[in-house]
């Protein structure tokens, strides 16, 4: 936590450094709104037409050739005022930042949704899993009660060679760790 700020407004952040600059596993741009804090480690960004297009320019883009590092995947400030962006006028970068506005709306909404199911789901597994819910048969009866038993009588372990992702990495078969 920390008590000032340095940013009051609407702003684009770029991550700086990490391995996602490489390996894009999750976003690396981001609209922050308001009064924040922004540490060494991200780029912060106005722009002179549309926020929200210039994240979503700056999110679909491949860095890789723009990083800088060597152990650790860095872009640096003198490097990423060099990206070039693609923009279209201000009233068509208008139209795609509103039309992706309302896609991430939707995507909110639904998020907001899964995360109420997978409540849900929690509390009946509890009440189920703890025999406070019990099913019936189709022909309505009760089912009998649970029997205790040892995690070998009721499933076969199986276990696999351990292989190396390069092994598999064309062939398109799950590697999971």
């Amino acid at each position: 936590y920390v008590k000032d700020y340095l940013f009051d407004g609407e702003y684009v952040l770029l991550g700086e450094d990490g391995a996602n600059i490489i390996t894009r596993s999750s976003r690396l741009s981001f609209i922050a709104k308001g009064r924040f804090w922004v540490n060494n480690h991200a780029h912060v960004f106005q722009a002179k037409e549309s926020n929200y297009f210039l994240c979503e320019s700056l999110e679909r883009l491949s860095y890789v050739k723009f990083n800088t590092g060597t152990a650790q995947p860095k872009l640096n400030s003198l490097v990423i005022k060099k990206i070039p962006i693609f923009t279209p006028s201000l009233p068509e970068q208008n139209k795609i930042a509103d039309f992706l506005s309302s896609v991430d709306n939707k995507l909110q909404h639904l998020k907001k949704k899964k995360e109420l199911l997978e409540q849900y789901k929690k509390g009946l597994m509890q009440k189920i899993f703890s025999q406070e819910i019990r099913f019936k048969d189709d022909n309505g009866n009760d089912y009998p009660d649970w029997e205790e038993k040892k995690l070998g009588e009721v499933c076969i372990v199986c276990s696999s060679k351990r292989v190396l992702q390069d092994e598999w990495k064309n062939e398109g078969v799950p590697f999971l760790r």
